[in-house]
C-alpha cells in the first residue's frame, strides 16, 4: 500500500557559494554561532570491472566507538569477505558526540580505521548532525579535508555524485539543507542535477543522513520533502538514510515512488519504532544494508550484527 508523505579519486570539486573568512570568526561575539563554511560539490567515479554487478553496504549512526559498533563492523567484514563489497557507504553521525576536531583526533582510529580498517573497500561518507558540533558548524570540514589524505575515506563534497557502474549515487548534506534555507537547497540541487543530466546509469540512489520517510522517533521535515520532490523524485529508485537507529524499508508515495530505507543501526543505541506508516519491513536492530545492482535488478539484504539475514527484496528495473 502506498501512502502520502509521512511525518582512487576522479574528483571535480568546486565551491558554489561565497568565501569564508577566518577573520570574520574572530570578530564574532562569544555567544554567536560561527559562520557555516560554503558548501562544496563533488564528483567521483568508482572503478568497477566491466560486466560485474555493483556490490555495496550502507550503514549510519555507527560512530560510537563501543562494542556495538565493533559487533556490526565485524559482521560487515565477514559479509564482505563472503559476498564481496566494492564500497561501503557511511550515512552520517560518523563520530559521536560532536565530530572530529583535527586529522590527529583519536576518534579517527577509535571510530573508523579501528573497526573498518580490515575491510579492503573504499568508504564513502556523509555528514550527519553529530558530525557538526552544535556550537561550531565548521567541525564537518575536518571530515571533508580527510578526503585528500586517506584513500580509505571518501567525502568529495558536502553534496556529491558517485558514478558506480549501473548506479548513480546522489549524496546530500541534509543537515545544511535543514539549517541554511533556500540558497543551500539551490546549491545542492544544482550539484545533483548536473550529475543526473550527464549520467546514463539505469539506477538512481539518493543518500542523506536525515530520512524523508520514517517510522522512528525523528519527524520528517517539510524542507527535506520539498527538496526530494524538486530534485530527486521521478528518476529515484532508492533512498538510503540513517538518523533513526534501527532498520526500515518503506515504499514511497505515488508522487515519489521508490524504496526508502533507513539503515541507522551501525553502532549507537537502538531507537524504538513508534510510527504507523505502512512499511515493507522494520526492526529495532543493529545491522546494515547490503545491495547488489545490475543493469536490470537491485537486490537489498538487511543483515544484523550477528550476520543473520533479516530481510531481502529484489526490484526489477522497469
Amino acid at each position: 500500500m502506498r501512502q502520502d508523505w509521512p511525518g582512487r579519486r576522479l574528483i571535480v570539486r568546486f565551491m558554489v557559494m561565497g568565501l569564508w573568512s577566518l577573520g570574520m570568526v574572530a570578530g564574532l561575539p562569544a555567544w554567536a554561532e560561527p559562520p557555516w563554511p560554503p558548501p562544496s560539490c563533488g564528483r567521483e567515479t568508482l572503478p568497477l570491472t566491466s560486466g560485474k554487478p555493483l556490490r555495496f553496504a550502507a550503514l549510519g549512526d555507527q560512530g560510537s566507538g563501543d562494542a556495538d559498533q565493533w559487533a556490526v563492523a565485524n559482521s560487515l567484514k565477514a559479509w564482505c569477505e563472503k559476498k564481496g563489497c566494492d564500497m561501503v557507504l557511511l550515512l552520517g553521525d560518523n563520530f559521536y558526540p560532536g565530530g572530529v576536531v583535527s586529522q590527529q583526533d583519536p576518534k579517527w582510529v577509535e571510530m573508523f580505521s579501528g573497526p573498518y580498517g580490515k575491510i579492503p573497500a573504499p568508504f564513502y561518507a556523509l555528514l550527519g548532525n553529530h558530525d557538526y558540533k552544535s556550537d561550531d558548524p565548521r567541525r564537518g570540514a575536518v571530515q571533508l579535508e580527510r578526503h585528500a589524505q586517506d584513500p580509505h575515506w571518501n567525502m568529495p563534497g558536502n553534496a556529491y555524485a558517485l558514478a558506480a557502474g549501473p548506479a548513480l549515487f546522489l549524496a546530500m548534506d541534509t543537515v545544511r539543507l535543514e539549517r541554511l534555507g533556500e540558497a543551500e537547497a539551490q546549491a545542492q540541487g544544482r550539484c545533483l542535477a548536473q550529475a543526473r543530466k550527464e549520467s546514463r546509469a539505469p539506477w538512481t540512489i539518493a543518500l542523506g543522513h536525515y530520512p524523508v520517510m520514517n517510522n522512528g522517533r525523528h519527524l520528517v521535515s517539510q524542507t527535506l520533502k520539498d527538496f526530494y520532490q524538486k530534485n530527486l523524485c521521478g528518476p529515484l529508485d532508492l533512498a538510503l538514510a540513517g538518523h533513526d537507529h534501527n532498520l526500515q524499508v518503506l515504499d514511497g508515495p505515488p508522487e515519489c515512488p521508490g524504496l526508502f530505507v533507513v539503515s541507522g543501526g551501525g553502532g549507537k543505541a537502538i531507537y524504538p519504532l513508534n510510527g504507523s506508516a505502512p512499511h515493507v519491513f522494520q526492526r529495532e536492530s543493529y545491522g546494515f544494508v547490503y545491495g547488489v545492482v545490475t543493469p536490470t535488478t537491485l537486490t537489498l539484504t538487511l543483515v544484523n550484527r550477528n550476520g543473520r539475514v533479516l530481510f531481502e527484496k529484489t526490484v526489477q528495473k522497469k
